[in-house]
């Protein structure tokens, strides 16, 4: 970076002097101006992706932000000749647009931006004195910039000047000396692109009704690893332009090496309300074949709440908990599948007004309970040699990542536990109401904790700060029961576990009643 570019200085104040006339523009109600200036080496002729690659928004060409954690770069330069480039990342639909000689202090209104096109809206020849408008647009990043290159040496570097908006309140940042009204008409311009491409957006996908109606239907055939994605503003990722004109069926396994094809019915969330999902159907396969494991996800703003990985299926499941997606967060509702895999996801909620969303909890994601009878939970894992690591399952479905996957349906303990063999868990799930206590009551297991030649053979029950069973290295099956007296409070659940280590099992059943919280 360079501090006071005088000559872009000279021309912005120029620009001031020459537009005072004229009535100041209509500043945006919230965000942040930065600017700045950077020079981006070529990554062919240099071989260093650190210094071909920049982000507006944390103002750096590092592949490090000023927080020290990895950014998402959102512009490189000199990837096969002297072209820009904005898809850089898994999930990046982020599009470029040359707007030809224009100065970067009064661009004139933006078009809007064009709809995300792999190949086509994401590079751009790189032209010494032309402009141009970048919409990052990825999980984590929703801005508009503009840059200008300044200096361009063919082959090996360039020069750019530019700006970025975030349409939120955030900490200015020291950049470009820009005069005040260049500040205020260069924010409601980028302002005014992103608007207008949400705009754009509407039109084309339609908004969510008052009583949402949300379906995501996928079928892979072999895919190498690679993944297909579709999401809740429409969006897709390797999967056909065209959407299969009906309902997919779901009564036959995903044949291997078959075509892919989707079915949605989609929309976006109106401005001045926010989606509240309450519920998710799911009925899924991963079979996988030849070309790897089979895979089916589940991804809502507040993460992942489902993941069948290598399993014939079909799971038909009922997923209940709450989750919030506000407008610009429709690209994180997304169901994601790999090789041969299958996936139709029906989404269940209400819009309400953010003053009403910002009193809602967010609660996790737990299979629907049966009907009747007291609290109950269930708590099963298998695990073949992990080298120490523990495989932890807490009494909301969390895990430690070691545990390899999450089974949707309860385990078999016919056979005995193979070192080789991938660990598994499986939770019935249990959910503390609000204003009450769980009141364990009685507690029974089962399992094994042989080891093998990775490390020592566990096996942990804690509920709270009390440790119900404890065995290590025993070629004896575990096995006991319990009862008395335990409270649990709403918040405390990931307190309650089990845990395995290396060649070990557990079969764990947790019975009790709600009270009130006191």
């Amino acid at each position: 970076m360079c501090p006071n570019p005088r000559p872009f200085l000279l021309a912005a104040a120029f620009s001031f002097l020459s537009a005072s006339s004229t009535p100041s523009p209509a500043l945006p109600s919230e965000g942040r101006l930065s600017t700045g200036r950077v020079t981006l080496l070529s990554r062919a002729r240099h071989d260093d992706y650190a210094k071909a690659t920049f982000s507006f928004e944390q103002a750096t060409r590092n592949e490090h932000g000023r927080d020290g954690r990895w950014k998402d770069p959102e512009l490189q330069f000199g990837s096969g000749g002297d072209f820009f480039d904005v898809h850089l990342v898994t999930d990046d639909r982020s599009v470029v647009v040359d707007l030809g000689e224009r100065p970067l202090e009064d661009p004139g209104p933006l078009p809007t931006f064009p709809a995300w096109k792999a190949h086509v809206t994401t590079r751009a020849p790189a032209v010494a004195g032309h402009l141009y408008a970048v919409h990052t647009k990825d999980t984590d990043s929703d801005h508009a910039s503009l840059f200008r290159v300044t200096e361009l040496l063919p082959g090996e570097r360039c020069t750019l000047e530019w700006v970025c908006w975030v349409p939120a309140p955030r900490v200015e940042r020291p950049g470009l000396d820009l005069l005040p009204g260049i500040r205020d008409r260069l924010s409601v311009v980028l302002d005014d692109a992103i608007r207008l491409d949400r705009r754009a957006e509407e039109e084309r996908v339609g908004r969510l009704g008052e009583s949402p109606e949300v379906v995501l239907q996928v079928r892979t055939g072999a895919q190498g690893g690679n993944r297909s994605r579709l999401r809740l503003d429409g969006s897709t990722e390797r999967l056909p332009d065209e959407m299969n004109p009906r309902e997919l069926d779901f009564s036959q396994p995903p044949e291997k090496g078959s075509a892919p094809t989707w079915f949605a019915k989609v929309g976006l969330v109106p401005a001045d309300r926010v989606l509240v999902v309450e519920s998710v159907e799911i009925c899924a396969a991963a079979p996988g074949d030849g070309n790897g494991l089979g895979e089916a996800a589940v991804s809502l703003p507040c993460g992942e709440i489902f993941r069948l990985q290598d399993q014939e299926g079909p799971v038909r499941l009922r997923l209940e908990g709450l989750a919030l997606v506000r407008k610009g967060e429709e690209d994180r509702v997304a169901v994601e599948l790999a090789n041969s895999s299958a996936i139709n996801a029906r989404i269940h909620g209400r819009l309400v007004s953010p003053e009403e969303a910002t009193r809602l909890e967010p609660l996790p994601f737990l299979t629907s309970p049966t009907s009747g009878g007291e609290p109950r939970a269930v708590l099963q894992i298998r695990a073949g040699a992990g080298g120490g690591n523990p495989n932890r399952l807490t009494l909301l479905g969390k895990a430690t990542p070691y545990l390899d996957r999450i089974s949707y349906e309860p385990l078999s303990f016919e056979k005995p536990v193979s070192m080789h063999e991938r660990s598994v868990g499986y939770t019935s799930g249990l959910r503390i109401p609000p204003g009450k206590v769980f009141v364990l009551t009685s507690a029974s297991w089962t399992g094994t904790a042989a080891g093998d030649s990775n490390g020592h053979g566990e096996f942990l029950l804690k509920v709270g700060g009390t440790v119900l069973a404890h065995v290590r290295d025993s070629k004896e099956p575990v096995q006991g029961a319990w009862s008395g007296r335990i409270e649990i409070r709403r918040g405390e659940e990931g307190r309650v576990f089990l845990e395995v280590a290396n060649s070990s099992s557990g079969d764990v059943l947790l019975e009790g009643g709600f009270e009130g919280a006191r």
